[in-house]
């Protein structure tokens, strides 16, 4: 991802309109005049864009959110404390009771982080065996 974002920086730094933007004005992803899109603009487009690849309707912002926070959480193993800043909740607890339910086996994943935190290799040796 940091690579993409660093080529699309590097293009746009090349745009006559977009070089007398100063580097902490500029957005990364913006009109060809450096505004801002409308976030109208961007639902229809991505609305349009989906509906063309035949997947199913998707409500644009609220779904990738929620695609995001679960990720993060589930998947990525992120502090359900950073999804909270990074989605703006009052509070921790609201994001882990709206987004932790839809991950399965986090239960047993925890138990499983627990016993090689305290028997170590152990725990791991005999996970493998059970496998």
């Amino acid at each position: 991802m940091t690579r993409l974002l660093t080529e699309l920086r590097a293009s746009q730094a090349v745009q006559p309109l977009l070089q007398a933007i100063p580097p902490e004005e500029a957005l990364v992803f913006c009109r060809p005049d450096g505004k801002p899109w409308h976030p109208d603009h961007v639902s229809s487009t991505l609305r349009e864009l989906v509906a063309a690849s035949g997947l199913p309707k998707i409500r644009p912002m609220q779904d990738l959110r929620h695609t995001h926070a679960t990720l993060l959480i589930g998947v990525g193993g992120v502090n359900v404390k950073v999804v909270q800043e990074r989605l703006g909740h009052h509070s921790h607890s609201f994001t882990a009771d709206t987004y932790q339910h839809v991950i399965p086996g986090m239960d047993e994943a925890a138990a499983d982080r627990f016993d090689q935190l305290v028997f170590g290799e152990q725990a791991a040796d005999a996970s493998a065996e059970d496998a």
